[in-house]
């Protein structure tokens, strides 16, 4: 099972908080640069994009070398996302 931690961070969205998670997942290759790029662009596809979130899911368990029990998403603060705007 894979794990990723998504920690509440003042002045940056949420969505760009659970891509900047989820992008080493899907393209674990590329560097810092370019990782932080194509975070950036899969949070404004989240924010966007009415089928983005199904799609990614069947994307992540569909990876090769995916863990076979799934994802394990670990929201610390959560009540900072649910107070926080869109």
């Amino acid at each position: 099972m894979d794990v990723r931690e998504l920690r509440a961070v003042p002045g940056v969205r949420a969505g760009a908080v659970l891509a900047r998670a989820l992008t080493d997942l899907l393209d674990p290759a590329p560097g810092e640069v370019e990782r932080l790029a194509r975070a950036e662009e899969l949070a404004r596809l989240l924010e966007t994009g009415r089928d983005v979130p199904a799609e990614l899911r069947a994307r992540l368990l569909a990876r090769p070398g995916a863990a076979p029990a799934g994802l394990l998403l670990f929201v610390d603060q959560l009540e900072e996302y649910a107070v926080g705007g869109p």
